[in-house]
């Protein structure tokens, strides 16, 4: 196969292979996903706060949406620890909220509304609150 063939032909199903096997924005409810973050992500964007945390690995959390009624995010490994990245910040801080944010982090009481923001019942749209920081785990080397 020549190159000119080769980059005809292979190079767009590559493409398109990514592409497609990249996660959708939305949930199968329409709703945006939770925004989660891993070691990539943070040696990409922000290195400055991965140089903070030598002897720790980031992983993505697992995230679930159960009936589109609730956000399940949890660190499947063993000795993880949740923590959120916060928008606008340079720094990465662990959840000491043990009440509402333990490992696996349950956010109940969702709809998923007609214009496509998360609203919990009880407290309305938390779409803002959700948006302000991704969730990632953090595990020791």
């Amino acid at each position: 196969m020549s190159r000119f063939t080769l980059l005809l032909v292979v190079a767009p199903m590559v493409i398109l292979a990514a592409a497609v096997c990249k996660e959708p924005p939305f949930t199968e409810c329409g709703c945006p996903r939770r925004g989660t973050f891993d070691q990539a992500y943070l040696e990409s964007d922000y290195p400055q706060i991965i140089s903070k945390y030598p002897g720790f690995s980031f992983y993505a959390p697992t995230v679930t949406y159960p009936n589109c009624s609730a956000i399940l995010t949890e660190c499947y490994q063993e000795n993880s620890v949740m923590v959120a990245l916060i928008n606008g910040t340079t720094d990465i801080t662990t959840i000491v909220d043990y009440v509402t944010m333990i490992n696996p982090y349950n956010v109940p009481y969702l709809i998923c509304n007609s214009i496509h923001e998360w609203v919990q019942m009880g407290v309305g749209s938390i779409q803002a609150t959700l948006n302000s920081y991704k969730l990632g785990c953090k595990k020791a080397n």
